[in-house]
This record gives C-alpha cells, sequence and structure tokens, in this order.
C-alpha cells in the first residue's frame, strides 16, 4: 500500500509498482521477504517498504528523489539520559535538539550527559566503520524536537535519486542496504558499547574527552 495525501493518483500507483517491483528484487538477492507495507500512522509516503532486515525503505511524497534506508532501533534514549540522572520528558526533548550540534557535545559530555555523547560517539563511529566496509555512506540518525514521540536512534542511508531509472533506484538501494544491516550489527554488541562507555564517561569526569 502507499500513503496518499493530494498525490496524483497516477503518481500513487507508478510508486506502488515501483515499491512491488523494489520488493521482488530484493526479495529475490538477499533471500529474505520484502513487502509493501501501508505507511506508519502520522508518515506522508510515496512507498515503504520493510523486511526483517531492514526497518523501513522509503520515499516521502514531500520529498520526491530522496530514499532513506533505515536500520532497525538502537538503544533507548530515555534510559540513556536516566543514566545521567535526566528523567523530564520536556528536558529530554530540548537536550537532544541540542545535541543536533555536535559543537555542543564536548560541553554536554563534561556538565550535562556524557552516557548519552558517548553513545552518540560511539554510534558516529561505527557509521563511520561500515560506511567504510561496504563502500557506501550510512549515518547515525536521532529525533529531536521535530519527533518528539521518538526515543531511539538508529541508522540510515539518505539517497538522492533525482533524474534515475528504476532500475538505477534498485541499484542504488541495494547498494546501501548492507552497510545499514552492518552498522546496525556492529552496534548490537553490548560488550562493545559498554567498554567504550565506561572509558569515555571517566574521561568525561576528568575532562579529557573531545567529541
Amino acid at each position: 500500500m502507499v500513503q496518499e495525501g493530494g498525490t496524483d493518483p497516477v503518481e500513487l500507483d507508478l510508486a506502488e509498482m515501483f515499491a512491488k517491483k523494489l520488493a521482488k528484487r530484493l526479495t529475490t538477492k538477499c533471500k529474505e521477504p520484502y513487502e509493501v507495507l501501508a505507511s506508519p500512522k502520522g508518515t506522508r509516503n510515496l512507498w515503504y517498504v520493510r523486511s526483517p532486515s531492514i526497518l523501513a525503505i522509503r520515499e516521502r511524497s514531500m520529498e520526491r528523489g530522496t530514499v532513506y534506508v533505515y536500520s532497525y532501533d538502537l538503544l533507548r534514549f530515555d534510559y540513556l539520559f536516566a543514566d545521567d540522572d535526566i528523567h523530564d520528558s520536556e528536558d529530554i526533548v530540548n537536550f537532544l535538539q541540542d545535541l543536533k550540534d555536535r559543537r555542543n557535545w564536548d560541553y554536554l559530555s563534561k556538565r550535562v550527559c556524557p552516557h548519552v555523547v558517548a553513545y552518540l560517539t560511539w554510534a558516529d563511529m561505527i557509521a563511520k566503520q561500515a560506511s567504510e566496509e561496504k563502500k557506501a555512506e550510512v549515518e547515525h540518525w536521532f529525533p529531536s524536537k521535530e519527533y518528539p514521540a521518538l526515543r531511539r536512534s538508529g541508522f540510515r542511508a539518505v539517497i538522492n535519486t533525482k533524474g534515475m531509472t528504476d532500475d538505477e533506484k534498485i541499484n542504488a538501494i541495494d547498494k546501501h542496504i548492507p552497510a545499514v544491516i552492518k552498522a546496525y550489527d556492529l552496534a548490537s554488541d553490548q560488550k562493545s558499547w559498554e567498554a567504550f562507555m565506561q572509558d569515555f564517561v571517566k574521561k568525561a569526569k576528568f575532562g579529557t574527552t573531545k567529541s
């Protein structure tokens, strides 16, 4: 299914045809089912595809020509903030907004939320490693004030598909999927995260971190 919302019916039909073609191609190549699904409530997508390894592949109706490939969610931010003794939901949303600017990380790591900054630093390192290994750019993405209901983060690829044919678009998406999955797999290593976090927080207390 494709999310409607003022989009031309012909365009919706073409978008659904593309989504089905994409899902079929990826199912065959990746040996797991990719399905065309109805978009989550509150979103406006031209099309939306999911698999057991990928949370979402989508193209938003307001951003035609940009495809997003998302991993499944990682750690909960409210739990991370709780480790820094921050529990108020409004404070969390405000700090998430501040954390969108990396220039704030050094101050926040030393004065406010070292566990959260440790996590963001670690996740960025993982995104860079996965991008280099799979030769496709992925990034760590987390919610901010624009998405107040979200409390988890994940990895995503942002792909410019403007001017591409359907086959070129599918190939571009296919190229980025392994990098997104690799980043998620690396981030699932709990021992790696705990070792990094403990070292980072210890250094933050002595003012020696550099985010």
